[in-house]
C-alpha cells in the first residue's frame, strides 16, 4: 500500500496541485498476504508480507462488495471534486487514496472503455490507470465512443454552377465551374 500510496501522491500533486498526506489516516498493518506480482515472477513461493492499514473516511456506495468490482462509486464530505477512474489491478491499492482524495468517485475494470459512462459522471477529472504490461488491452479493446454529432452548417450560395452528364454514364449532379483558366490568368 506505501507503494499506491505514493503513486496516488504523485498524482494528486498534478491533478489537485497540491500534497496529499495520507500518513495520518495510518492505524497498523495488515494480515500477512502474498503480493500479485510476487505471485507471477515466483508461482511456487510462500513468502508473505504486511501491508500498511490506512482508517480512510470516504464511504462505498450500497452496492460495494469489494475492491474487485466493477464498478466501485464512493462520497467523502470532507474532500471536494469528482473523479472517474478506469483501472486495472494496481487499481485496487490506488482507489482508497483516489477515493479519500475527491467528494465523488467512480472507479471502473469495464473494459473496453465506455465513454458514455463517463458523460454520465460528469467528472472533473478522467484518469485512466493502466500498468505497462496491459497497454496491448488500447488495442485489442479500443475504448468505445460515440461519434460526435454535428449540426448541418448551409454552404454559401454562389450564384454559379453547372449541370453536367455523360451520355454513357449514369453520373450526374451540379459541379463547380472549372476556373483554372481565370486563375491562370491572374498569375
Amino acid at each position: 500500500m506505501r507503494g499506491a500510496q505514493l503513486a496516488a501522491q504523485t498524482l494528486l500533486k498534478e491533478l489537485k496541485g497540491s500534497e496529499a498526506e495520507f500518513d495520518s489516516c495510518i492505524n497498523g498493518k495488515t494480515s500477512p498476504h502474498t503480493g500479485d506480482l510476487y505471485e507471477m515472477v515466483y508461482p511456487a513461493g510462500n513468502e508473505t508480507e504486511q501491508d500498511t492499514a490506512y482508517d480512510f473516511t470516504y464511504q462505498y456506495d450500497e452496492k460495494f462488495h469489494s475492491a474487485d468490482d466493477i464498478t466501485i462509486h464512493t462520497e467523502n464530505s470532507a474532500a471536494d471534486g469528482s473523479i472517474f477512474v478506469y483501472r486495472d489491478s494496481f487499481g485496487i491499492n490506488l482507489h482508497p487514496f483516489l477515493a479519500q482524495s475527491y467528494g465523488n468517485a467512480c472507479f471502473s475494470r469495464n473494459m473496453p472503455y465506455l465513454l458514455t459512462a463517463v458523460t454520465e459522471e460528469q467528472p472533473d477529472v478522467l484518469l485512466v490507470e493502466l500498468v505497462e504490461r496491459n497497454l496491448n488491452w488500447l488495442l485489442e479493446r479500443a475504448p468505445e465512443m460515440p461519434a460526435p454529432e454535428r449540426t448541418a452548417v448551409p454552404a454559401a450560395d454562389t450564384g454559379t454552377s453547372a449541370k453536367a452528364q455523360r451520355k454513357d454514364s449514369r453520373m450526374e449532379g451540379d459541379f463547380l465551374p472549372d476556373r483554372r483558366s481565370e486563375r491562370a490568368a491572374c498569375g
